[in-house]
């Protein structure tokens, strides 16, 4: 009998199927169970959140998944919220069993970081529904029209389609925070009034509320036209030339009908909620009214800090770090001619705010000067980086006024990073609800430390290659995947 012979053809179909085998063994690995590589490991959950939360692939632009979910919100139900925090466990889990003295010391850092901070959020399991998911500064009622004005693409039917459909899902994003809002009130988690009243006067003004009525009356109409989800999309889809008239008109009427008939009333919910909140809560506002507050200060101040300090030992630090603050600042004022023994630092301070010499018209005119002026220091501020940076951010970075249904409670200036897939650049938004907050001495403290660094370099830049755990571990943050609900 004869040996048939090999052929290259068949050398060749059994090298790729062999090769086929071991990559589907690979993936198979990587996807279900632990990966063989620490760094896929980090790859992974970064992978995992991205596909997990369609609002943040749509804030970072993630190139193809922004395309896979834009129709879609977060889900943040209780019980998905239990079912990410197991996930953080099994993570940790995972994380944990490489062996640490075999990983290179780049990858030690990572792990010793990530490690940190999933620890420290599993620590915190009995605080779980502690904090204030919907409070003045930020929550889903401010956030989510902020994200669908500012990073939901239109530049095509597919996305208007999808920016509609994620209006059709608001009522469900809502219904499913209060589920945690009422779970946070069963614990005796409740936000103090003046959070309260500030959360109800916004949301108020997003939705016009000047009656009770049920109807779409004249002014409920003008406000869903006035609305930034309106203004925003038709802003947008009118600037599309690929679009025919027709079919923008009829684009239009199904926003208008969303908003009318599932964004507001949703709003309006959360309006009836916290108006009956209002009725338990207190003007307290410190977490020692928590059950167990104190231990929850310790918890949070470990995991915001990473310091192992007693609370008092952090304050007295805190104390005689603003001596000598204070004593630089009296030592400035003098040399201007500002001394005053018979005022208090911040007297002296508070008058210097109100001289007209620092002050910008509290007008439209005077809004845009702020933010003229804010554009020309952040070009200031980056053409002298190439002396201390070898590596520049490529994404742009713009000015804009903080939207005006939130600049009630939002802070004074805050930034949202470019999208992955440069299509927008960065945006630093300036409030202006009142430009005598803006005084012209100030400017600088706003936009140097935000912008500078903290913002340009954090993303816009390919440093996080070196510090992969950590670029991962900031959108895990940013994500509050493995936050308490805070």
């Amino acid at each position: 009998m004869t040996n048939k012979k090999r052929t290259w053809k068949f050398w060749t179909t059994r090298s790729l199927l062999i090769l086929f085998i071991l990559g589907g063994l690979w993936l198979t690995n990587l996807i279900w169970f632990k990966p063989f590589n620490i760094k896929h490991f980090y790859d992974k959950v970064f992978v995992e959140l991205m596909l997990d939360s369609p609002e943040i692939t749509t804030q970072l632009g993630v190139p193809v998944i922004y395309d896979m979910y834009k129709e879609d919100l977060d889900d943040i139900s209780p019980a998905k919220q239990l079912e990410s925090f197991n996930k953080l466990k099994d993570d940790y889990e995972t994380l944990m069993s490489y062996d640490f003295e075999k990983q290179s010391p780049e990858n030690q850092l990572n792990t010793k970081i990530l490690g940190f901070f999933l620890k420290s959020s599993i620590d915190g399991e009995t605080y779980q529904n502690y904090g204030y998911p919907v409070n003045q500064m930020f929550g889903v009622q401010s956030s989510l029209p902020s994200l669908m004005e500012s990073a939901h693409k239109l530049d095509d039917k597919s996305d208007i389609e999808a920016y509609i459909s994620r209006l059709s899902k608001f009522d469900t994003k809502f219904n499913q925070l209060t589920e945690t809002l009422k779970i946070s009130e069963s614990k005796g988690i409740i936000p103090p009034k003046f959070i309260i009243k500030l959360v109800l006067d916004e949301m108020k003004g997003f939705v016009g509320e000047n009656s009770d009525n049920t109807t779409v009356s004249d002014e409920e109409t003008s406000a869903i036209k006035s609305n930034i989800l309106y203004v925003n999309f038709e802003t947008k889809v009118d600037k599309l030339t690929e679009i025919k008239d027709e079919d923008k008109v009829d684009f239009k009427k199904q926003v208008v009908n969303e908003i009318e008939t599932t964004v507001f009333p949703a709003y309006k919910k959360l309006i009836v909620y916290f108006e009956n909140l209002n009725k338990k809560a207190t003007n307290d506002a410190g977490v020692w009214k928590f059950p167990n507050g104190n231990a929850y200060y310790r918890n949070q101040l470990k995991q915001m800090t990473t310091l192992d300090l007693d609370p008092e030992d952090v304050h007295q630090l805190g104390l005689t770090e603003v001596a000598r603050i204070k004593n630089e600042m009296n030592a400035i004022l003098s040399s201007e001619g500002y001394a005053d023994s018979t005022k208090t630092l911040g007297e002296i301070i508070q008058k210097l705010n109100t001289e007209a010499r620092f002050l910008y018209p509290n007008t439209d005119e005077g809004r845009q000067m702020i933010l003229d002026e804010y554009t020309h220091l952040i070009d200031d501020i980056s053409a002298g980086l190439d002396d201390a940076f070898n590596v520049r951010p490529k994404a742009g970075l713009e000015v804009k006024r903080v939207p005006e249904f939130k600049e009630e409670g939002s802070a004074g200036a805050y930034y949202n990073g470019p999208a992955m897939d440069g299509s927008r650049g960065g945006v630093f938004s300036a409030n202006l609800r009142n430009t005598n907050e803006t005084v012209k001495f100030g400017r600088i403290t706003k936009v140097f430390p935000d912008i500078t660094f903290r913002s340009l370099f954090k993303v816009n830049c390919k440093v996080y290659q070196c510090l992969e755990a950590l670029f991962r571990l900031r959108l895990i943050q940013k994500a509050g995947l493995y936050t308490q609900n805070n």
